[in-house]
């Protein structure tokens, strides 16, 4: 997406921060409680909360750091980087569609697909 992008040397710091926000997505902060123990109602409750906290955050991060990314486009820039993003929510992936703790495999290559570069945000 770098490369679709053209990001330029003064594009860098924001691309960069961009980028590692996305590839948090796949990273889980929450303790999965232990599926063999006999873990409370509670327990899993709170488990998916902090889960959906977690998430929140992380949407956050990318919400910011997209804002200081388009911000730093230019204005074609910004048309690539709003199609692409618009084409990765409309299939539902929302940014980070994971499966098992990993971003779907799917998802990861559809960020590139539809703009033509990499398989990953940071191409």
């Amino acid at each position: 997406m770098a490369e679709r992008l053209e990001i330029n040397s003064s594009q860098q710091a924001a691309w960069e921060e961009f980028a590692k926000s996305v590839e948090a997505m796949a990273e889980r902060d929450a303790k999965k409680p232990d599926a063999d123990a006999d873990a409370d109602a509670a327990t899993i409750s709170r488990y998916r909360a902090d889960r959906a906290n977690q998430l929140a955050a992380k949407l956050n991060r990318i919400a910011d750091a997209t804002a200081k990314l388009q911000a730093a486009l230019n204005e074609d820039q910004r048309k690539i980087l709003n199609r692409a993003s618009h084409r990765f929510l409309h299939d539902g992936h929302a940014w980070g569609h994971e499966h098992g703790g990993q971003m779907h495999e799917d998802c990861e290559r559809k960020w590139g697909q539809h703009e033509g570069a990499g398989s990953k945000a940071r191409d």
